[in-house]
């Protein structure tokens, strides 16, 4: 599976600005089609560093979003 940047966004960085993940992640969809259906299974959030799965969390004041894949193990 490509990373999420060449799969979907075509690049590694994004300027957005959003109040919470749920916003991010609809910004993100508006931009590559499909994203948001796909992202609560397959996506993985780090919010300046530190990984949520809480996609209330406010964003006022992150510097940085990671968004990776998430790897499946046992």
């Amino acid at each position: 599976m490509p990373p999420f940047d060449r799969e979907y966004f075509g690049g590694d960085r994004l300027d957005l600005e959003a109040t919470n993940l749920f916003d991010l992640v609809r910004k993100l969809d508006v931009q590559a089609p499909g994203f948001a259906e796909i992202a609560e299974v397959r996506a993985a959030f780090a919010i300046d560093g530190v990984f949520t799965t809480d996609w209330s969390s406010p964003l006022a004041g992150a510097a940085e979003v990671i968004l990776l894949p998430r790897i499946g193990g046992g």
